[in-house]
């Protein structure tokens, strides 16, 4: 990821467009794809007991973005109290 975002803000820089456009330090498909499958073997082998474990899932979002070298980027979930299992993600954001 780090790669990804050097290019894009030198092509900004370069373009005159710095701080114009933002984005997430890591995608939120690929980040939520690779936390989530890690949610889902954790609990198909019974690391926790919960179907819907914040704590849990906060984890497997923060090692995620540890493999996709961006260990600082900070991830914020919400939830709503008439719904067990639904979270609301919102994660740091790069202006270039």
């Amino acid at each position: 990821m780090n790669y990804i975002i050097d290019a894009i803000s030198s092509r900004m820089t370069e373009r005159g467009r710095s701080g114009r456009f933002s984005t997430w330090p890591v995608p939120i498909a690929m980040l939520m794809t690779a936390a989530a499958v890690e949610y889902g073997i954790g609990w198909c082998e019974g690391e926790f007991a919960s179907r819907c474990d914040e704590r849990t899932l906060k984890k497997c979002l923060n090692r995620a973005l540890i493999d996709f070298n961006r260990p600082a980027t900070q991830v914020y979930l919400s939830t709503y109290e008439d719904h067990d299992n639904y979270f609301l993600l919102l994660e740091d954001y790069i202006t270039f």
